[in-house]
């Protein structure tokens, strides 16, 4: 979160929001590569459901739009 924090602040305000939604992407692929690695599991529907369940917790903690 420090580094999420910092490195946001470094981005202008208007270029904020994509800075976002590029950290929430990447981390649903680091997220979906532990899943196959380690649990063996590959599914675009499950995908594609935790990229909403994701998204809708971004949204819930306070992002207005990513």
């Amino acid at each position: 979160m420090d580094w999420w924090t910092w490195a946001r602040k470094l981005c202008a305000k208007h270029d904020r929001k994509c800075f976002d939604t590029v950290v929430l992407v990447a981390w649903l692929l680091w997220k979906e590569c532990n899943r196959r690695i380690f649990y063996r599991c590959a599914s675009l529907q499950e995908l594609i459901s935790l990229v909403e369940d994701e998204t809708v917790a971004w949204l819930r903690a306070g992002f207005k739009q990513l």
